[in-house]
């Protein structure tokens, strides 16, 4: 079972009358993860893309794979390091 099954579960058998106590023996978790999962609203988390490390080479590489396509990764790698 995972997490949001798990939070989803959880606030089921609130609404059902049950106890955190008990929902957290059902669970397999600690009464401190039952009251944290209630808080949760619905829906995922989202992330913030991070930028890539490759991004400030990323034009380059492109013009480097359009002009010769048998380079490799290694070949392209040294070329950027130059």
């Amino acid at each position: 079972m995972n997490k949001e099954q798990k939070i989803m579960d959880a606030k089921i058998m609130q609404a059902n009358g049950e106890r955190q106590k008990e929902i957290a023996k059902v669970l397999g978790v600690t009464e401190r993860t039952v009251r944290k999962y209630l808080k949760t609203p619905p829906g995922r988390k989202t992330r913030k893309k991070r930028a890539s490390k490759l991004d400030a080479y990323r034009e380059y590489i492109g013009t480097i794979i359009e002009e010769n396509p048998q380079y490799n990764n290694a070949t392209s790698h040294v070329k950027c390091n130059r």
